[in-house]
């Protein structure tokens, strides 16, 4: 609580006594064509012109450039003159108070300042807008010159290359005789379907011819060469004329032989005239048929067995008539028509086989065409690019325009609305950070502080169960109350002595001595199969209120009628009998040392509740503990009593209280909350588990009454019997 409260305090403080501060912003535009990474960019990928800079990178750069400390710098050099708080101000505190950022997806950013003088955020905004816009102008002047420059340097290059392409371009066409090999081979493959078509068409014909040309030479019954010579002389005039003189020298031959014998002067006339008249048709047969050709042999071989043939025969017009000259016409003309039609299949094939060689060429063309002509477009494209972006330049470097400009200037901030302190920001951070510290420092507490301050915690690390909780009460505390009852306890025992009889002390109604009443209502409940009713009462450590826990305890028995003995075995820093102002000559160590029997050494403060202290501290208290008589003490005070308490020292460093448990039905262990340590717990069990002790159970004591749940059974305690609650106790009564 102190903390928190001493945060807010501050938070407080803080808000009212802070000097306000008052922020004022201007905006302006960044125009990204005219940036100085544009024109970078621009200037050395011109050849790519693979884009500008990211926009979001040209923005974050330009706010860089923005706060950069001599840009700053200049403008506090300017205003220290007149703010002269300035000159011992830090630049890079200057540039703190300094806000700049990009007005979300455009080209304007917004520059504010903070300071706690009005008039100097507005001017030193309207300083600052100065240098930026100067600053501008001398970068795109000196950028863009740059510029020209690198590219009228690249200039004479990119023109090269143009040439260059175009250059291999046209004699790559020259060389291979085309202007563009796509349309080429569009062209080729056109004519390619085309002649495949006619080539089979011809195909057709030529077979058509050929079966006209059988079906003639079958009909004529004579062979093509016959029938040609015959079809070639019947078309000669010259030769039908001798011919015809012939079969009338043989008509007249045939009839003078009738009148005459062979050697008649007329016979023999007609037999020279016809063999003139043969001897003339196989000479002009001989021009037509070619004389030295042995297919003009042939046929006049042919046409002289005609010519016999006809000499008997009795009409050579039968054998040589119209129709037959008709038909070795036609078988000619076949014959003509099948030779063309073969020669024309043959010319088609032939011009086939060649076109597909310049088609199987066209695709190394084409792709070597395309190379040259998209070097020539880039180069081209580069050059024309370049040129453009010069004149560009060119225009821009005779503008004065700044690329960066004010569109928003910045104004007085008002007096009444500070950005700093805001009330309820600060006192609302104020209350949380209270909060958050008050936490941290409860759980830094928690961490480091070492004791055991709820039940569960003990029950936890004792693993023990639990027998009672007996509640802290500041005015009924475990040693105020127990010297207050021990007072009563003496006062009532001193006044039986004297009236020569005991009485037990007067019932009293409690919740402090509830809860022992409930301690000894569960320890009776602990085994009910045996006669449980020795017990040593003990804890890790000193100041836990085991001595306590075991008189008030003893005490609350007695007044229920129980015969009880409380034995102070705590032979080395005894407590019960200063406690209950009881002498302490002689107690336990005297009994155990000597021949002092117990009944002697024990003291009575009541009917029931009897008492046996500690007596003289012994040199060597575990050697009386660990005694034989020690055991048979224990036998006995069990058989004489209803209930036997031993309060022994603690566990830690000490074997007393494991020697004692070993002679009494159990160990009970007090554990003294806020008092008792986790560490100590940790100690006290693991040396009971080495000496074979279990403890019966567990009693937490000086338990707060608002934890753990406990606060609403006291609640209830004190309303049931209509008593006053600590806390109303503490309240002063109203008059």
């Amino acid at each position: 609580m102190m903390t928190m409260a001493a945060t807010f305090t501050l938070a407080v403080a803080y808000t009212f006594l802070s000097q306000p501060v008052y922020k004022s912003e201007m905006l302006m535009l960044l125009e990204d064509k005219s940036s100085q990474t544009q024109v970078l960019e621009d200037a050395a990928q011109q050849i790519q012109l693979g884009g500008g800079a990211d926009f979001t990178t040209q923005i974050n750069t330009q706010l860089q450039v923005l706060l950069s400390r001599p840009l700053v710098n200049k403008a506090v050099v300017r205003l220290s003159k007149k703010y002269p708080k300035l000159k011992d101000d830090d630049i890079d505190d200057v540039i703190k108070r300094l806000e700049i950022e990009q007005v979300t997806r455009t080209q304007v950013v917004s520059v504010a300042f903070k300071d706690t003088d009005r008039q100097l955020v507005q001017d030193m905004l309207k300083e600052l807008a100065k240098i930026y816009i100067d600053y501008s102008q001398d970068v795109q002047k000196s950028q863009v010159s740059g510029a020209i420059t690198f590219i009228n340097a690249e200039l004479p290059r990119v023109r090269m290359n143009v040439e260059a392409s175009e250059e291999a371009l046209r004699d790559f066409r020259s060389k291979n005789n085309i202007l563009d090999p796509e349309e080429q081979a569009k062209a080729l493959s056109g004519v390619m379907s085309d002649l495949m078509e006619e080539a089979e068409k011809a195909k057709v014909e030529l077979q058509t011819s050929r079966k006209q040309y059988l079906a003639l030479a079958s009909r004529l019954g004579s062979s093509p060469e016959q029938a040609l010579a015959a079809a070639t002389l019947s078309e000669d005039k010259i030769y039908q004329d001798v011919l015809k003189q012939y079969q009338d020298t043989e008509t007249q031959l045939a009839l003078e032989k009738t009148r005459f014998r062979d050697d008649y002067p007329t016979v023999q006339n007609l037999k020279d005239k016809r063999d003139s008249l043969q001897k003339r048709l196989n000479e002009q047969a001989g021009v037509l048929l070619g004389g030295d050709g042995k297919q003009a042999e042939s046929l006049r071989d042919s046409l002289a067995g005609t010519l016999e043939s006809n000499r008997t025969s009795s009409s050579t017009a039968d054998r040589y008539g119209e129709l037959r000259v008709s038909l070795a016409g036609d078988l000619v003309k076949a014959e003509n028509l099948y030779l063309v039609q073969s020669a024309r299949v043959t010319g088609l094939e032939a011009a086939k086989e060649r076109l597909l060689g310049k088609f199987q060429l066209v695709p190394g063309l084409a792709k070597r065409y395309q190379e040259l002509n998209r070097n020539a477009v880039i180069a081209s494209d580069s050059l024309n690019r370049l040129l453009q972006r010069l004149q560009e330049l060119e225009i821009k470097a005779a503008q004065e325009l700044s690329p960066w400009r004010v569109i928003e200037p910045a104004v007085l901030p008002d007096k009444e609305k500070p950005v700093w302190p805001k009330p309820l920001v600060t006192l609302g951070v104020g209350s949380i950070l209270s909060v958050v510290f008050g936490l941290l420092v409860a759980v830094l507490l928690e961490t480091f502080d070492d004791r055991v301050k709820t039940v569960e915690r003990a029950k936890e690390l004792m693993q023990l169960p639990l027998l009672g909780a007996i509640p802290y009460n500041d005015e009924l505390n475990t040693t105020a109350k127990s010297e207050k009852q021990s007072k009563e306890i003496a006062k009532i025992s001193k006044k039986a002595k004297s009236n020569g009889r005991v009485q037990n002390p007067p019932y009293t109604r409690s919740a402090y001595e509830e809860a022992f009443r409930s301690l000894l209502t569960n320890i009776r409940f602990l085994n009910s199969d045996k006669k449980v009713n020795t017990f040593v009462i003990s804890s890790s450590a000193p100041g836990e209120g085991k001595s306590t826990v075991s008189t008030n305890l003893a005490r609350i028995a007695a007044e229920l009628n129980r015969k009880v003995l409380i034995i102070d075995a705590d032979l080395r820093r005894p407590t019960v009998a200063k406690r209950l102002e009881l002498t302490n000559s002689r107690g336990l160590s005297s009994v155990l040392a000597g021949n002092l029997s117990w009944q002697e050494a024990v003291q009575k403060l009541g009917e029931n509740l009897f008492v046996l202290t500690s007596g003289p501290i012994p040199p060597n208290p575990v050697s009386l503990l660990d005694s034989r008589k020690m055991a048979e003490l224990t036998k006995q005070w069990r058989e004489e009593f209803d209930l036997v308490l031993i309060d022994s020292p603690p566990l830690i460093g000490l074997t007393d209280a494991t020697l004692l448990a070993r002679h009494a039905d159990g160990i009970l262990m007090v554990i003294g909350l806020e008092t008792a340590r986790r560490g100590g717990l940790k100690g006290a069990r693991e040396r009971l588990e080495a000496a074979g002790v279990v403890p019966m159970g567990m009693i937490a004591n000086a338990l707060k009454v608002e934890s753990e749940g406990y606060y609403y059974y006291y609640q209830y305690y004190y309303h049931y019997y209509g008593e006053p609650t600590p806390e109303e106790q503490k309240k002063p009564k109203e008059r």
